[in-house]
């Protein structure tokens, strides 16, 4: 079980970096322009597997990486970066081709682009109880209670891209077009904050 206070602030803090912009949540958003809720209703499940996965990871590395082995977390936050970087570069490339778009807005795409999200070290590092990486009934509860608050969340982030799908008319400030390459430069923007944070 979880203890003391621990599920309120768990669920409290999940909340609240989940509703935090990021790559993930910039993808949902823009699935949502280009392919419509219906379409884009699994993405929220390919980002909960993305979630599961990268948080495990991140969970039993911090709990079991000595300290010689450091250097591996460092790796892993550069791929990411240029992992972000690479899905704002093809998301301003793609913002007029509908068609190549749509196919941008994968199942895969949601799973790799949560994977390299760093978003999951916070989560495994500061969210999650440290006990859910030590007993795995803690760990099913955890990730139980995550994935009910996560889903929602995503498919909030996908409503709100389609409601800017309602005018698709290329004068329009909220354009698809036009939001997709405000979409890339908030992820080209979150790669280059990752990485002044890997300089430093």
């Amino acid at each position: 079980m979880l203890a003391g206070s621990s599920p309120i602030l768990f669920v409290l803090g999940s909340i609240a970096l989940l509703l935090t912009p990021g790559p993930t949540n910039t993808l949902l958003a823009a699935g949502g322009l280009r392919c419509g809720i219906r379409r884009s209703a699994i993405l929220p499940f390919s980002e909960l597997l993305g979630y599961l996965t990268s948080i495990s990871a991140w969970g039993l590395l911090i709990e079991n990486l000595p300290n010689s082995l450091s250097w591996i977390s460092f790796s892993v936050r550069c791929v990411s970066s240029g992992y972000i970087a690479l899905l704002a570069i093809r998301m301003w490339r793609t913002a007029g081709l509908i068609s190549v778009a749509q196919r941008d807005f994968g199942f895969s795409t949601i799973f790799f682009a949560t994977l390299s999200n760093p978003k999951a070290m916070l989560f495994a590092g500061t969210i999650f109880p440290r006990d859910a990486f030590l007993d795995l009934a803690v760990y099913t509860k955890s990730m139980s209670i995550f994935a009910i608050i996560l889903v929602p969340i995503g498919i909030g982030w996908i409503s709100l891209g389609a409601m800017l799908n309602r005018d698709r008319s290329p004068s329009s400030r909220l354009c698809p077009e036009r939001v997709q390459r405000c979409a890339s430069i908030v992820l080209g923007a979150f790669a280059i904050f990752l990485a002044y944070g890997l300089i430093r």
